[in-house]
């Protein structure tokens, strides 16, 4: 059986540094490719940790449609790479076809393709374009798998690949230890050219590692779909904190904080800034690196985007509750805080 792998990145800018180098080392000694996406905000940490021979996939939101070539060149510059091995529409959500209109003929992307898509989307995408997308990145898992997709892929010479493969990140210890990482990883295979292992420790990279270098594949025991599947990803539905987290005794989306953590420790003037006007959106994802990508930093203090001279950018969604979200159509309110450190 092929096996190929690639190195899942959502939300790794999330980790200490030092700890995503080691997870990184692991992860590359087995792994061709990076996963990656305009809106998962991670671009800049990227160059620090990859092999300069490990390939990228990326992804394009049909919402960066008006402002292309903003998001599109800075990705750029952030992965401080002259071109991108892969690059996708992110998904079906919203007019995609704009956005893949313009990949068809742009030079820095090797090979182009779509995520999320079911197989009417990619006939659309085949009439609109007059060629098949080189792959589809779809979840795959036995809680949810799109046979119709995968099928109708085949059918086109149309490459899958997968991500989502232990069901999705709360529910990935459970399902392991339910079905075991190898029968897990062989479940996938079965569909897909390219398998997504995200890990989040040293610990599950060293796992990852073991068994896609050692595991005896053609051993794994069969695994049969679930029959209620249901997408383990589901990036429209959020669920706020129960806690109303603060980082220094300012709203913060990191779970890892406690509340009111640290208040009091640092002097902190704020503002709302109200002169940025943010392009149509649909996540949080998208308005951070649009703010990031305009100022140009590449430095955070926790979720605060450093912009120089103790000076530092914040962005928050609020819904009707008043609580953090991250999906703009739940948002009342999109805010944009500047904070200044004046001591300490």
């Amino acid at each position: 059986m092929k096996k190929e792998y690639a190195i899942g990145t959502y939300e790794i800018n999330l980790l200490y540094r030092d700890e995503l180098k080691m997870i990184f080392s692991q992860m590359q000694s087995f792994c061709k490719w990076v996963d990656t996406a305009i809106d998962y905000d991670n671009d800049y940490v990227l160059p620090a940790v990859l092999n300069a021979d490990t390939k990228i996939i990326s992804k394009i939101s049909s919402y960066h449609n008006n402002d292309y070539e903003f998001f599109v060149s800075n990705h750029l510059k952030f992965l401080r790479r002259d071109k991108i091995d892969l690059m996708l529409i992110h998904s079906n959500r919203g007019d995609w076809k704009p956005v893949a209109q313009k990949m068809q003929n742009d030079k820095r992307f090797d090979k182009i393709g779509v995520s999320n898509f079911t197989a009417k989307d990619i006939n659309d995408y085949h009439e609109l374009t007059g060629n098949w997308p080189y792959a589809n990145e779809v979840e795959i898992n036995p809680f949810y798998t799109d046979i119709e997709a995968i099928n109708f892929c085949k059918e086109h010479g149309i490459k899958i690949i997968s991500y989502a493969i232990l069901g999705g990140k709360y529910n990935s210890w459970r399902n392991v230890a339910h079905y075991g990482l190898g029968n897990l990883i062989a479940y996938a295979q079965q569909f897909a050219d390219i398998v997504i292992c995200r890990a989040n420790s040293v610990t599950e990279a060293l796992h990852f590692a073991s068994v896609c270098t050692d595991y005896d594949f053609d051993l794994a025991a069969p695994i049969k779909i679930e029959t209620e599947a249901k997408k383990a990803i589901e990036p429209m539905v959020y669920t706020s904190p129960a806690v109303y987290n603060t980082m220094y005794g300012k709203p913060t989306y990191l779970r890892e904080i406690s509340k009111n953590a640290d208040d009091g420790f640092y002097k902190i003037e704020s503002r709302l800034v109200d002169e940025i006007k943010l392009p149509e959106f649909e996540m949080l994802g998208d308005v951070k690196t649009y703010i990031r990508y305009k100022y140009g930093s590449d430095s955070y203090f926790g979720d605060w985007l450093s912009i120089g001279n103790r000076k530092y950018i914040a962005v928050y969604l609020w819904d009707k509750n008043h609580k953090l979200t991250k999906v703009v159509p739940d948002a009342v309110n999109i805010e944009i805080w500047e904070y200044t450190i004046t001591g300490n």
